[in-house]
């Protein structure tokens, strides 16, 4: 019975990976607003995500941002403040969870 048990495991397939997904996006760094439009958004577990990829082809607007999630409701954000960078290397800081976004005094991230 335990090996009849350990080959269905074994068997079961295997997760799919994550895919990206169209949302309502919105972000704004520095009172400038980027991107406010439908866009694609990658999940990267719990809260974090990346806003806008590239995985569709590049977008018109091709600001992307990025947020993971340290403890619940608290996270690190980055974005390419070049649009032509392909990277978040440009940190934004700190945020914080509120009313489906994340936020600090400098960015608004949202994916809806």
């Amino acid at each position: 019975m335990l090996l009849t048990a350990a080959l269905l495991i074994a068997a079961a397939p295997a997760p799919l990976p994550a895919r990206s997904a169209m949302r309502q996006c919105y972000l704004r760094v520095d009172g400038k607003v980027h991107v406010n439009a439908r866009c694609r958004v990658f999940p990267l577990g719990g809260k974090s995500y990346t806003l806008n990829t590239w995985d569709g082809g590049k977008p018109r607007r091709s600001h992307f941002a990025q947020v993971s999630e340290g403890k619940p409701g608290r996270g690190e954000a980055s974005w390419n403040a070049d649009p032509n960078d392909n990277r978040a290397g440009d940190p934004l800081g700190s945020v914080r969870w509120s009313k489906g976004c994340w936020i600090n005094t400098r960015v608004k991230i949202c994916a809806r």
